[in-house]
């Protein structure tokens, strides 16, 4: 992830100046916001909002590669610049979907207000049906 916000960085200074606080600003906030919603879901209370993280950094990375294509249509940007951009875009892409199918198969139980993760070795968890009480 590196690599892309240095080089997303790089291409933003070949854009033209009329371009800094459109296309250039836009840019550099899509590649910081992909690293940043990654580590904020990292800190949250449970899976699913983990997932829901990924999800915004995922969209921002979509955001991305639609300004780096959209400057490249407009001629501010060469197709060798651009190409090596998309492909670790669309590397990520694939990563971000991956690791989110991987969160949502965690399993994880809430006691006492406290996040607990399941071994993946565990026994499938069943859930008793409530008693009710005539």
């Amino acid at each position: 992830m590196l690599y892309l916000a240095v080089r997303a960085y790089q291409l933003t200074n070949e854009l033209p100046p009329e371009e800094i606080y459109n296309l250039s600003h836009q840019i550099k906030k899509s590649v910081v916001s992909i690293p940043s919603n990654i580590a904020e879901g990292a800190g949250r209370n449970s899976n699913n909002e983990f997932n829901q993280f990924l999800g915004f950094a995922t969209s921002s990375s979509y955001e991305l590669e639609n300004q780096v294509l959209l400057s490249e249509r407009l001629n501010f940007l060469s197709s060798e610049d651009v190409n090596p951009v998309i492909e670790e875009l669309h590397s990520l892409q694939k990563r971000i979907y991956n690791f989110k199918k991987f969160i949502k198969k965690q399993r994880e139980v809430v006691y006492s207000g406290v996040l607990i993760p399941l071994p993946s070795t565990s026994l499938p968890y069943t859930r008793k049906p409530w008693k009710h009480i005539s």
